[in-house]
């Protein structure tokens, strides 16, 4: 076989059904994991790996939305050859579009799904094996499976002395430890099975088309692939990719806090030496304080940027802004939160997109800290508020109003064009936001101190303590109640469209 004629197909034309609600704002092969959408990182495979410089992407529905975010991406650096396949073509699968691409296809071909994620891909070693089996038919990328499962949700392959026997889609039981993945090149001879089943009332999947050509003696062979890999159906398949993902890199990952601070000279210092052996930068967003804030902020290691700032919604927003970090972390200047907990909210991160804390686990406050019973019982109350009215998101919150949290970047500029409070309803607003964009977000507990120094500027008495709560009540209704009418928008424009006549 002529490596050069290898013609690479991405099939990125599914519907991503059972990945919703991912998928609803999203298409599905534009689903991020880390920095890199599930399409830029097959496209890297296509370049850095298979050594092409042309690739043909099969599209259905949003083709629209991935053809524009690919055209604005400047460094893909590959010539990409757009298909389109109707609505009404789509659930005929992988036979119909391949049908379609067969006239561009000269020798053989490669298919890569645009919804499978391979880490640190060995697509290349595939490439060499390719060249000594040159006379190939069908060859397949195949895993050792850690689990039945991957075999179960994929296909299941045969092999005896380095050849293919049989395969199986999504196979009742299993025949060996070994998983089918979506990397398939074939040669031509498979378009004549693929045509005379085409021509059938009910084709078959084009995994059975392969199978059925191996039973008549096409050749057959396999490549073991060393990468990690997944397979990205559902929202489970989504999360798993990512802890992976995340926990291989967490430590390249950059992290800066952000500290509102107003007339905290007494512990502004101390907060900042506590988080520097974390975190790799510091932002005190200083509200012009007069006791000297900023200097000491400064001397013990912070990035200080002294403003007129319109309350604590506002101070961390800007923080936000300033920020470089690839994760973001919120704490307060007060010293009622320590660094020692932030170990543990950085693991859950691998594994979330946001990390809030919660200070109303009875174990985890301190004497004498600032959490009495009305306090923690409202805190409560508009967390299970916040649980029940954005009940299909699965979230359990406990305190609205615990500021120690944590963020992936990626994870805030998706929310923060609908960041609008600059008080500290700031804090439940972030919350729901994050639910709004489907975000996985979890809560756990943190440890919660007494303020030693200085007074609150939050709950300086039990009035302003009410009149906060009061605030806080009012942005957790605004924003439920704008959700739903923008759904109610939604469902009537998508009534509207359906009634046009078509043309």
């Amino acid at each position: 076989m002529d490596i050069d004629d290898l013609t690479i197909i991405i099939m990125a034309a599914g519907k991503g059904t059972r990945l919703y609600p991912y998928s609803k704002k999203t298409p599905k092969v534009l689903v991020k994991i880390g920095s890199k959408t599930l399409l830029e990182r097959n496209l890297e495979i296509v370049k850095t790996k298979l050594k092409k410089n042309e690739v043909h992407i099969v599209l259905s529905e949003n083709s629209k939305e991935i053809i524009k975010y690919l055209e604005d991406r400047n460094n893909l650096d590959i010539q990409i050859n757009y298909h389109h396949i109707s609505k009404e073509n789509i659930d005929k699968g992988m036979l119909y579009a391949l049908r379609k691409l067969r006239p561009i296809i000269t020798s053989h071909f490669m298919i890569l799904l645009g919804d499978e994620v391979y880490f640190s891909s060995d697509h290349e070693k595939m490439l060499d094996e390719m060249r000594v089996n040159d006379d190939f038919d069908i060859y397949c990328m195949i895993k050792n499976a850690n689990s039945p499962v991957e075999i179960l949700k994929n296909y299941s392959v045969g092999v005896n002395n380095g050849k293919i026997i049989a395969i199986k889609e999504k196979p009742t039981k299993l025949i060996n430890s070994y998983a089918g993945l979506g990397t398939i090149a074939c040669s031509e001879n498979i378009f004549d099975l693929m045509e005379k089943e085409y021509n059938k009332p009910n084709p078959c999947h084009f995994i059975d088309i392969l199978d059925c050509g191996i039973k008549q003696d096409l050749r057959a062979y396999y490549y073991v692939t060393q990468c990690e890999y997944y397979n990205i159906n559902t929202k489970e398949d989504l999360f798993q990719s990512r802890y992976y993902h995340r926990s291989k890199n967490i430590d390249c990952y950059k992290k800066s806090l952000i500290i509102p601070a107003f007339n905290e000279a007494g512990t502004i210092g101390y907060v900042v030496k506590d988080f520097k052996r974390y975190v790799d930068d510091i932002i005190v967003m200083e509200n012009m304080s007069t006791d000297g804030t900023a200097e000491i902020a400064r001397k013990a290691g912070a990035r200080v940027f002294s403003r007129k700032l319109k309350g604590y919604g506002d101070a961390i927003r800007q923080g936000l802004e300033e920020a470089k970090g690839d994760i973001l972390i919120i704490t307060e200047a007060d010293l009622t939160f320590r660094a020692d907990d932030l170990p543990k909210i950085i693991e859950y991160l691998k594994d979330a997109d946001a990390v809030i804390g919660t200070r109303t686990s009875r174990d985890f406050i301190h004497n004498d800290a600032n959490m009495g019973f009305l306090l923690r019982l409202g805190n409560v109350l508009f967390g299970k508020l916040i649980s029940i009215l954005w009940w299909n998101r699965r979230c359990r919150l406990s305190d609205v109003g615990c500021t120690y949290r944590a963020l992936w970047r990626e994870s805030y500029e998706g929310i923060k064009g609908s960041l609008l409070s600059n008080g500290p309803e700031f804090s439940p607003e972030m919350m729901v936001e994050i639910l709004n964009s489907f975000l996985r977000m979890v809560e756990i507990p943190v440890s919660y101190q007494n303020r030693i120094v200085g007074e609150s500027k939050i709950s300086i008495s039990k009035w302003h303590s009410v009149i906060v709560a009061s605030r806080m009540l009012y942005w957790i209704i605004y924003k439920r109640t704008q959700g739903w009418q923008n759904n109610l928008y939604s469902l009537l424009r998508n009534v509207e469209e359906s009634c046009k006549p078509s043309k």
